[in-house]
């Protein structure tokens, strides 16, 4: 099944065929969606990399999972652009962008030497957690960041 909203990507889909799917090749299309879409100039690197610096989890009630995985997806995309963030600058800029109620969390983690981002996200997600135990937080949909 084919559902692609807009004209440009439709027609990039339904004319990834090769002698082996005649009727789609995914990969194809794929390929062919991601040399269309996929921001490769400087203006889209710096556009993304000034979107991760001004990211931050402002509201409660937002899953810092979520939020962290989007600035995870901004570090691939910038990795993939020949722009490195490293692993410890993303766990930098997450623990001095949550709110205030998280700051427990944060000079903990801040402590270990040898924290990594899945440590730092299991962290604040067990936070998160507590506080939506308490009634202090309501699951949102969606990160909110910038």
């Amino acid at each position: 099944m084919l559902s692609v909203n807009d004209k440009i990507s439709y027609k990039i889909v339904k004319k990834a065929t090769s002698t082996d799917f005649p009727q789609g090749d995914a990969t194809k299309a794929w390929k062919a969606l991601q040399k269309r879409w996929e921001p490769k100039g400087e203006i889209d690197k710096q556009n993304i990399t000034d979107k991760f610096f001004s990211s931050t989890l402002k509201d409660l009630n937002v899953n810092p999972e979520d939020w962290i995985t989007d600035l995870e997806e901004m570090q691939e995309r910038l990795d993939d652009m020949g722009e490195k963030i490293s692993d410890s600058m993303l766990t930098s800029h997450i623990l001095h962008n949550v709110p205030e109620e998280y700051k427990v969390v944060v000079d903990m983690l801040s402590r270990n030497k040898t924290k990594t981002i899945e440590s730092v996200k299991k962290e604040l997600k067990a936070k998160w957690d507590r506080m939506k135990e308490a009634g202090t937080v309501t699951e949102k949909d969606t990160a909110l960041h910038v």
